[in-house]
């Protein structure tokens, strides 16, 4: 913790390693929230991205109150209302999750869904963006609305490197 301390207060960056559970997450994001920073946590695979959103962050908001935290995945983890409407549903339970969910995020789905029927109803390359009759009830585009006020925003690799490869995009704050 006191070397990412270190790494902030002299603007050089700074790699950590070490094993499973050791704390390393709690070490980087703690001092950033404790020095009021702003910080992007990428991570490998959506479980751990997971594990930070609904488990450790939340942990440290606790000791830290009134920081916001936004999760940062693709567009194709969204459900997408123009699909959804055009498309419809196969099976009952998933149009029951659509109509109760707040997010969109098809990471909430807690029961068996075939992946076929999860493609028809999520974002895809078709998504016309702001010209979508939906745009301004889009889960994509307000999830990526709030990483604008976020201090902490869980992403993953892909969507890191394809934020600094296309910086004009939007894609992380």
């Amino acid at each position: 913790a006191r070397l990412v301390q270190r790494s902030i207060e002299m603007g050089q960056p700074f790699v950590a390693e070490g094993g499973t559970g050791v704390g390393k997450s709690y070490a980087y994001a703690a001092i950033a929230m404790a020095m009021g920073k702003k910080v992007v946590i990428s991570t490998s695979n959506k479980a751990l991205q997971m594990q930070l959103y609904r488990k450790d962050i939340p942990f440290l908001q606790g000791i830290f109150p009134g920081k916001k935290v936004a999760l940062a995945v693709g567009k194709s983890n969204f459900a997408c209302r123009f699909n959804a409407e055009a498309k419809g549903f196969k099976t009952k339970e998933l149009q029951e999750w659509y109509a109760a969910t707040e997010t969109g995020n098809t990471e909430e789905i807690d029961f068996a869904v075939d992946w076929k029927e999860l493609a028809n109803i999520t974002v895809d390359d078709d998504c016309s963006g702001k010209h979508c009759p939906h745009y301004y009830e889009c889960f994509y585009y307000e999830a990526k609305a709030q990483r604008q006020d976020a201090d902490v925003i869980i992403t993953n690799h892909a969507l890191l490197c394809l934020h600094q490869l296309y910086p004009g995009a939007g894609i992380l704050p």
